[in-house]
């Protein structure tokens, strides 16, 4: 289907339910542009963006369609793109060079997709992201650049994945990290300078792993919620103001 539109005051379009599509906005109205259960193989061969839409859409949302991994060009077609929804796409792996066009990028949520390991500098160029949802996918692995470059990320999400252990590396430019949800992996342990660059947590979610202790050279956070583990020892933590540990192996002396 090829699609154009021709009207100045739409600030929101959908299609959803198509084969393949070709957009041209010449009265740059449009916003925030969703593509739901759209039947792509290959989102970044089947896909043409007008170029005069491009300087004014900063949301697109490709939910339940089918690709392997995000089209490249669509961070260089939408200049100001700023937050983009990929879940439920059946992306398999992160390029090292898709976010290379992605500076202006805030929110990417790449979550409930199949990714299985996350490389070095996966989001390299994406400076400004400052939410990144990983959630649900089978992430075993991690490298400990992967996120080297995103220096201002506040929140980050890797619940529900199939993390056993996580490189000591893995955070250390990570100084504004504000929320981490690492809750419902496999994690046997953590190392104890894993939150050694990490300013200060609002929230650290590690519930339902297989965690038997936890003791860190450095943790500042606010609420830690550590329930449904195998925990026996746990070093207090000053400044604390919320902890939750039911459902663990704690016991006194």
């Amino acid at each position: 289907m090829k699609f154009k539109v021709w009207f100045g005051n739409i600030t929101l379009m959908n299609i959803n339910a198509n084969l393949a599509f070709e957009i041209c906005q010449e009265y740059y109205g449009v916003k925030k542009c969703g593509f739901n259960n759209v039947n792509i193989d290959d989102l970044t061969e089947s896909i043409s963006f007008c170029r005069n839409y491009n300087n004014y859409c900063h949301t697109v949302q490709f939910l339940n369609s089918k690709t392997i991994e995000i089209p490249m060009k669509i961070f260089s077609m939408y200049s100001n793109l700023q937050s983009l929804d990929i879940s439920f796409s059946g992306v398999q792996s992160a390029n090292p060079n898709t976010f290379e066009d992605a500076n202006k990028l805030i929110l990417l949520n790449m979550s409930t997709n199949s990714l299985k390991e996350l490389q070095n500098y996966a989001f390299s160029g994406a400076n400004s992201l400052k939410i990144l949802d990983l959630g649900n996918n089978q992430i075993s692995s991690i490298d400990e650049k992967t996120f080297f470059n995103l220096t201002i990320l506040q929140s980050l999400f890797l619940s529900n994945n199939q993390l056993k252990v996580l490189k000591k590396n893995v955070f250390d430019t990570l100084e504004t990290l504000s929320k981490l949800d690492l809750q419902n992996n496999q994690l046997i342990s953590l190392e104890q300078d894993l939150f050694n660059s990490v300013n200060f947590l609002d929230y650290l979610w590690l519930k339902n792993n297989s965690l038997t202790s936890l003791e860190f050279t450095k943790l500042n956070v606010n609420m830690l919620n550590a329930m449904n583990n195998q925990l026996k020892t746990i070093q207090v933590i000053t400044g604390m103001q919320e902890l939750y540990l039911s459902h663990n192996n704690i016991y006194g002396g």
